[in-house]
């Protein structure tokens, strides 16, 4: 039963990091995010339903679209595979522990709107970064406030200074709010880990596209999304952390 449980969570996860993932897509294009078929994003055609259903038809179809085999952007799969573990989490809390399966739900569907947003349009966005640290710090509330205190400071003033000391450009100053939403999230010291976790992840995939000849000069590398992965991800991995740290 339990795994059941599991299963349904990541696949509700996995559908709604799909329909984030489309209304990412379209901002700015003029199209609603809210009705309208999905279409190619290299032709524009209308796709059929069997090529929407998330992770399984981007494996299927080996990343290529269905109508003209163009590459797909591989931030499709890895978006659904976020959302998959994500919903997981939630779904693991939803009937033990009620206000934990919130605060991660919170996370995660900021998580899967930063990553798209982040690796697709170069974007953090601040007002919704805001909102789900609101959102986060009003579950926890008064539970772990001095922690979460004490990890808004520290994580992003991790970020706030490397901002002043590259003048903004190794970071931009979006990823300073989300160093404070991970701060919120993850309190005083698991932030430190959290983020170190981001790094790790940024950093294997810059390797993997110098190894696949696939980095460019001026190449934009998604920080904000490389974090945001790494907070679904520690969702799983915080109380192993914790029992080290006690």
């Amino acid at each position: 039963m339990t795994w059941f449980i599991l299963l349904v969570g990541g696949v509700v996860g996995a559908a709604l990091a799909s329909a984030i993932s489309c209304a990412v897509m379209r901002r700015g294009t003029g199209h609603s995010w809210t009705t309208g078929r999905s279409i190619c994003d290299v032709c524009a055609e209308v796709l059929p339903w069997y090529v929407l259903i998330p992770i399984v038809s981007y494996v299927l179809s080996r990343g290529r679209t269905a109508c003209c085999k163009k590459i797909y952007s591989g931030w499709y799969l890895t978006t659904e595979l976020i959302g998959f573990v994500g919903g997981a989490y939630v779904a693991s809390l939803l009937f033990t522990d009620l206000r934990a399966a919130l605060l991660g739900a919170v996370l995660v569907i900021y998580a899967l709107y930063a990553i798209r947003l982040d690796a697709e349009k170069q974007l953090v966005a601040v007002p919704e970064t805001w909102i789900a640290t609101i959102g986060i710090l009003g579950i926890s509330w008064p539970l772990t406030i001095d922690h979460a205190g004490m990890g808004m400071i520290v994580g992003g003033g991790v970020f706030l200074l490397q901002y002043l000391v590259t003048q903004g450009r190794a970071i931009g100053f979006g990823d300073v709010w989300i160093g404070v939403l991970l701060g919120a999230a993850f309190g005083w010291p698991m932030v430190l880990i959290a983020i170190g976790l981001g790094y790790v992840i940024g950093a294997t995939h810059a390797l993997w596209l110098i190894g696949h000849g696939r980095a460019k000069k001026q190449m934009h590398l998604p920080l904000g999304a490389y974090l945001m992965m790494a907070a679904v991800l520690f969702l799983w991995l915080e109380p192993w952390f914790l029992r080290l740290y006690t």
